[in-house]
């Protein structure tokens, strides 16, 4: 165990901290990936991002900033032996928690803002660019890293938790745990209100193409709760080793590669559901349509790409915004029911 003036260097310190780098450095490029296909998709199509598209860069934006403060926190313990000390310390190591709890915060409010809207019908009003949503999660994570300060300090291969004072540890503790509920509890209810849903469409429509749209939720559903699981859950050892005093060098090496494992989960869910290239020929196919009249020959062959199209859109927005943004939804094109039937 290392206390505050401790300037002795930890063992296997050249094994640990490069792995951490190297997982740093992966995690940094896959959040990268993520941020500019997502940028890439706004700017070329200039149209606004639904939030399946708006969630994994906002994952992505957190694990960005995390990766930013363990770089600095291992780089200066890579090039010195030793972590860093006093305030820059404590301030290093409240950086790093800030992230942890923005990461942490956002994944939770996500599956909560799923629910209401999905389960509950609220409409939540976010303002321009979900300012409100990040206002909220930075009012708590730095709340939580305020009343965290007196026991942020030097914790073996990085400033974290002093490992005197259990205020941080527990924290985590129960901020994880809790997240953990609410996220398994609301993705749940909301896969089974999406699978009545479903059925009650089927029934009045008999069709089965809309049941892609459970396919797809529980696919999304599904990725997300296990990249917070993978990512935090493990580091819980490490975690409560600090309270217990139980210091060993596995516990650090595992913390490095789950904690930094959450861009990499979120880059594979990524590629799963939107591919390794983004198409834009469709979408311009239709913007030209409504101004080049030659297009109007080719008018029956849209029809049918851009009703799978849609399907698929709104199908991405049932699964983050809880509601299909027209108020009809189209059966085969021909048997129209209304959305409040369904609901």
């Amino acid at each position: 165990m290392y206390s505050m003036d401790d300037t002795t260097s930890p063992p296997a310190i050249n094994v640990v901290v490069p792995i951490g780098l190297a997982a740093v450095a992966l995690n940094t490029i896959c959040s990268i990936y993520v941020i500019y296909r997502t940028l890439n998709r706004w700017i070329v199509t200039k149209r606004p991002l639904s939030m399946s598209f708006r969630v994994p860069m906002y994952i992505a934006f957190t694990d960005l900033f995390l990766c930013f403060a363990n770089i600095i926190n291992l780089s200066y313990t890579m090039e010195h032996d030793v972590t860093f000390q006093g305030i820059a310390c404590k301030v290093v190591g409240g950086l790093s928690f800030f992230g942890v709890s923005n990461n942490m915060s956002l994944v939770g409010s996500i599956a909560l803002l799923t629910y209401l809207r999905t389960c509950k019908k609220w409409a939540i009003d976010l303002g321009k660019y979900d300012y409100k949503l990040f206002a909220i999660i930075s009012l708590l994570s730095f709340t939580l890293t305020l009343i965290g300060v007196p026991s942020f300090g030097p914790s073996g291969y990085w400033c974290y938790t002093n490992q005197v004072n259990p205020t941080t540890p527990i924290i985590i503790i129960v901020l994880n745990f809790m997240i953990i509920f609410i996220t398994v509890f609301c993705y749940i209810a909301t896969l089974l209100e999406v699978n009545f849903r479903n059925k009650v469409v089927q029934k009045l429509g008999n069709n089965s193409r809309l049941s892609r749209l459970e396919i797809i939720v529980a696919r999304k559903i599904t990725g997300y709760i296990l990249i917070f699981i993978l990512q935090w859950t493990p580091t819980m050892f490490y975690v409560i080793g600090q309270i217990c005093g139980y210091d060993k060098i596995w516990m650090y090496t595992l913390t490095e590669v789950a904690g930094n494992s959450g861009g990499v989960g979120n880059m594979l869910l990524f590629l799963v559901n939107e591919k390794w290239r983004d198409n834009f020929d469709s979408l311009h196919e239709n913007s030209n349509s409504n101004s080049n009249p030659k297009s109007n020959l080719n008018s029956k062959n849209l029809k049918e790409e851009s009703s799978s199209e849609t399907l698929t859109e709104r199908s991405d927005e049932y699964i983050n915004d809880g509601n299909i943004t027209p108020s009809k939804i189209k059966v085969h094109e021909i048997v129209t029911v209304e959305s409040k039937e369904i609901l």
